[in-house]
């Protein structure tokens, strides 16, 4: 038996190589153009189709964390078949908005000076590979992201705190330098918290600085995540940018899927002036799209030989057994070879891999 060792091909699209997820996602946006869809006022809703929330879950702000306003005239579907998320900024605080239903007032109500487009899935989503193709606006105050969020409530009191930021965005100014340094950040994050354990968690997946010119997020480019239990890998133009595992990936809620363009507090230059030349700016997006892993959890399978082999029904499996037979079970060169079960893969006698095959051997829980 020539034993192989086990690492993921980082450069391919996810759902392309490993057979496991099922090619057909289960939600795909790609904003094709109709000149009669748009976000009702009244609800925040897209009409005809609705798909999304023209805000953060049911909310206009982000809880006085930023400085921006989201309304649905400032999420428009655009005729080149994307949606752009406009940012405008404002000559006085703005104070008097719309929120949408059930949504609530910023009780810790600042210096609103921007106005801002956001979306939300109605769906919710509990994993999966979740990807876009976003161009990003990178002047200092934009905060764009990708992320995934949830939360709980009993008794007046959240038990329950789950996200996870595919990526976010920032331009800063750091105003301890006299210089005031500006750094760009780009970064994917998972927070956990739960009954058992109150204190809020940050998990840094990766949180890179990145030059000016490299790479030009103002491009297209996509950004992805594989989000199943214990795993958490993220993608920029499919290459894998951080990987987390344990118990701490959130499991335990169905997680609403958003995009947003924030101003975050890095508006205020170190002068205590508000940045306002680079408005209006905006973030477009040109699809979105969420897969499924194949399941068959309660399966034990046993592949003996290469006919076998070259007839698996990948799935996410309890337990694999490669070889073992009077046939060797041989992965070729060039090949690329996934295979995920619940409890266990063994590679058995007469199980080989030739030079320059690859093969990923993933243990996780049934994602169903």
């Amino acid at each position: 038996m020539i034993l192989v060792c086990c690492y993921t091909n980082t450069w391919a699209q996810l759902v392309t190589v490993d057979k496991n997820w099922n090619p057909v996602p289960v939600f795909f946006e790609d904003f094709n153009y109709n000149p009669s869809r748009y976000f009702d006022t009244v609800t925040w809703r897209d009409k005809p189709d609705t798909i999304w929330k023209a805000c953060l879950f049911n909310e206009a702000t982000h809880y006085g964390e930023e400085f921006q306003v989201y309304r649905p005239q400032n999420a428009i579907f655009a005729t080149d078949s994307t949606i752009r998320l406009m940012a405008q900024f404002s000559d006085s605080v703005i104070k008097n908005y719309k929120i949408p239903p059930n949504g609530h007032y910023d009780s810790m109500l600042h210096q609103l000076h921007y106005y801002s487009g956001a979306i939300t899935a109605i769906d919710t989503f509990q994993y999966g590979y979740f990807e876009a193709k976003c161009k990003l606006p990178l002047d200092t105050g934009s905060f764009p992201a990708f992320w995934l969020n949830n939360s709980r409530m009993i008794d007046s009191v959240y038990d329950c705190y789950e996200e996870i930021d595919i990526f976010e965005y920032s331009y800063r100014w750091y105003k301890d330098r006299e210089d005031s340094v500006r750094t760009r950040s780009f970064c994917g994050t998972v927070w956990f918290r739960d009954v058992n354990d109150p204190i809020q968690l940050a998990h840094q997946a990766f949180n890179d600085t990145l030059p000016l010119s490299l790479p030009d997020l103002s491009n297209w480019h996509t950004y992805g995540l594989e989000w199943s239990p214990k795993r958490a890998i993220f993608y920029f133009d499919n290459q894998i940018m951080g990987e987390l595992y344990g118990d701490f990936i959130p499991h335990h809620l169905y997680l609403n899927l958003l995009i947003n363009y924030a101003i975050d507090p890095s508006v205020w230059r170190p002068d205590s002036t508000l940045v306002q030349s680079v408005f209006p700016n905006e973030m477009n997006i040109d699809f979105v799209k969420v897969h499924k892993l194949k399941c068959d959890c309660e399966s034990l399978v046993t592949i003996q030989n290469n006919l076998e082999l070259s007839s698996f029904d990948y799935k996410v499996k309890k337990k694999i057994t490669l070889g073992g037979g009077v046939f060797p079970v041989t992965l070729q060169s060039g090949t690329k070879t996934y295979f995920r079960a619940t409890d266990e893969i063994t590679l058995s006698n007469n199980f080989e891999a030739v030079t320059g095959c690859e093969l990923d051997i993933i243990l996780h829980p049934c994602p169903e």
